[in-house]
């Protein structure tokens, strides 16, 4: 993490010392791939069925392909960097899942997760339905150039985006841009339009002219359901679930698991046969 980092963060460094730090970066990655290894040996299944293995492999085989990438090229690769130091960062702070001090919060967080999982994804279908058919509703549609026609009523973005003007100084009609609503065309992409639904589940209804508010009955009746059945149910259905499985989860008895899964896996695979076969730490009544 150090490594890559202080690569992708200090651009005063020269190119040969950038070299040595990538090249520590992809020796280390492949360090810790090799442990990475040795766990899906040791219990395939139990590789294949844990999220936590498959974001181990990806934090460490993403910073490596991205250094691979740099070192070629010479050049930042800028959207795998910030990708690459996200998840480095992120890995760093799941190291401190085993310290009693932090570890309780993060065996909390683990927990809750898992109990609500399910409820989020019936959660994320509901945004994608509402997403969907905002969409369809204010997507642009067919555009005759030579008539100036605009097909799709006062929804379409694209009425807002041309406009013939009559300049009576010297009789030329003459197209403008004016008018035109950039709020409207998130709505025009199928991935934008689901954004911009999340952002409307946080309250923000700016994303939709009020003119056309005053004029289309659907799309009013579509941000009056999505309003009451996302963000009013659905988000306070979800703050009663999270406060439900809090209370209910043993954070001292879900941090000591935590913890015994991470000293097995110390034990497992980090330590040397010579190590574990030390009496004096594994002795045999135990």
């Amino acid at each position: 993490m150090c490594s890559f980092t202080i690569t992708a963060t200090i651009s005063q460094l020269s190119w040969s010392t950038k070299v040595i730090l990538l090249q520590l970066t992809i020796f280390l990655g492949i360090f810790h791939l090799i442990f990475e290894i040795r766990r899906f040996i040791h219990s395939p299944r139990l590789f294949m069925s844990s999220y936590w293995h498959w974001f181990n492999l990806v934090v460490i085989l993403f910073p490596v392909f991205t250094s691979f990438s740099w070192l070629q090229t010479e050049e930042l690769p800028l959207w795998e960097t910030v990708i690459s130091t996200l998840l480095l960062e992120l890995k760093f702070l799941l190291y401190f899942r085993a310290i009693k001090y932090f570890g309780t919060y993060f065996a909390i967080m683990i927990r809750v997760a898992q109990r609500v999982f399910s409820f989020l994804v019936v959660w994320a279908i509901f945004i994608f339905a509402f997403a969907h058919s905002l969409h369809l509703l204010l997507r642009p549609t067919t555009v005759y150039s030579d008539q100036q026609s605009y097909i799709g009523g006062v929804n379409n973005s694209w009425n807002f985006a041309s406009k013939r003007q009559y300049v009576p100084s010297n009789d030329v009609i003459e197209n403008t841009t004016e008018d035109f609503d950039e709020n409207l065309t998130m709505f025009s992409m199928l991935y934008s339009s689901f954004l911009a639904v999340y952002f409307m589940m946080t309250g923000d209804i700016s994303l939709i002219s009020p003119s056309v508010l005053a004029e289309d009955w659907i799309l009013v009746l579509l941000l009056v359901l999505f309003s009451f059945t996302t963000t009013i149910y659905l988000m306070n259905l979800f703050i009663g679930l999270l406060s439900l499985a809090i209370n209910e989860a043993n954070n001292k008895q879900s941090f000591l698991h935590l913890r015994a899964v991470t000293l097995s896996e110390i034990e497992l695979f980090w330590m040397l046969p010579s190590q574990r076969r030390k009496l004096n730490w594994f002795p045999d009544f135990m």
